[in-house]
């Protein structure tokens, strides 16, 4: 148990570092991201990647599944049975995610600017939702690695990797922004080609790292496909998936609602609110994303008692985070004005439901698992 504790204290230790440098980078990215595209532009981009990310987030409780059935198999040390697991969730999610791809396409052929988009014409988004799509699968199939290194206790990589995609777009960023002469047409394109590259560049990194070294044992053998198990992997997964979908309308149905109903700098301003109370949820997926495994674990060994201290604990922390973020509330409109060097109109009733909106998710965090 000591072991157990030890592990829980560094991952978290290790998800506060990268969290902090990702939230760090994203707080220095985003006013240079609406000086480069403008409020318009970087309006609809949100609303085109957020639309987008439902897709990704589609997977019918794939990726849940996969880390409660591979953490017990860890547990019970059983290699054979975690390739197994391992081989069928990449066969599953693969032809998910080829599937998803494809309606995506044909979906955006179809209804392209007439039913979600209320923008005006901008040149080549057709072409940049569609790049979108097929980058966004590629994710889906490759972010099951970062899965992996959960499932084994290891669930710092999940930060991490978030950590280095937000430092690189910083990155990307400064260097669009610094060049902006030279992007002056299709700027959005660029940018979110850039954008939307860089976590399928650092998953797919993970990927080879992971299976050529610590989990070479794991790499997927099309000899174990089994139906059995694809069935196994889903009865589990399916039990999240109507908390991932409720999670999915929380954080991205605004953005489309506002971006129909009203127009896309005015995204751009719910987006700033959300980034800036974001931090809350952040600051609790760190400390809490780590228990999933732990709790899964622990159910394994029958150790339900630490299970229900643990959830307690949990709660308390839950507390400290809601009035963490009353003060931020109290804060907000002195913080936009330093953080973008303007003022930056954001009606309160807006800025109190976004709050609202990721403590409630931090809520849901501690019960989903």
């Amino acid at each position: 148990m000591k072991i157990f504790k030890n592990l829980l204290f560094v991952n978290i230790a290790k998800g506060f570092i990268w969290q902090g440098l990702g939230i760090l980078a994203t707080l220095i990215s985003l006013p240079i991201s609406i000086k480069f595209l403008g409020k318009h532009d970087y309006g609809l981009w949100i609303t085109i990647y957020g639309t987008v990310l439902w897709m990704s987030s589609f997977d019918f409780g794939i990726g849940n599944g996969f880390r409660n059935e591979l953490t017990i198999s860890f547990t019970r040390k059983d290699n054979l049975k975690s390739t197994k697991i391992v081989t069928n969730a990449f066969i599953a999610i693969s032809i998910l995610s080829l599937g998803l791809v494809l309606i995506g396409l044909i979906f955006n052929f179809i209804l392209y600017n007439r039913l979600i988009f209320n923008f005006d014409y901008i040149e080549n988004s057709f072409s940049l939702i569609n790049i979108l799509l097929i980058l966004f699968g590629f994710e889906m199939i490759l972010r099951l690695t970062s899965t992996i290194y959960t499932a084994d206790q290891r669930s710092s990589i999940a930060p991490f990797i978030t950590g280095i995609n937000n430092i690189l777009i910083l990155i990307a960023v400064y260097i669009f922004y610094c060049s902006k002469d030279v992007f002056s047409h299709d700027k959005l394109f660029y940018y979110g080609v850039t954008i939307g590259s860089i976590p399928v560049i650092s998953n797919g990194t993970l990927t080879l790292i992971g299976f050529s070294r610590g989990y070479k044992y794991l790499l997927p053998k099309f000899d174990y496909f089994d139906k059995e198990w694809i069935r196994a992997i889903l009865k589990t997964g399916i039990k999240f998936f109507g908390i991932q979908i409720s999670m999915i309308f929380l954080l991205q149905l605004s953005n489309i609602l506002v971006s129909t109903w009203s127009n896309p700098e005015f995204v751009t301003v719910i987006n700033i609110a959300d980034k800036y109370f974001g931090i809350i949820s952040i600051i609790g997926t760190i400390i809490l994303f780590p228990f999933w495994s732990a709790f899964t674990a622990a159910n394994e060994r029958g150790d339900t008692i630490w299970i229900k201290k643990t959830i307690r604990k949990l709660e308390l922390i839950f507390g400290g985070l809601t009035f963490v973020s009353l003060i931020l509330l109290l804060l907000f409109p002195f913080a936009v004005k330093f953080w973008f060097k303007e003022s930056i109109e954001v009606p309160q009733i807006y800025a109190i439901i976004i709050m609202l909106k990721n403590v409630f998710r931090v809520l849901n965090i501690i019960y989903s698992y």
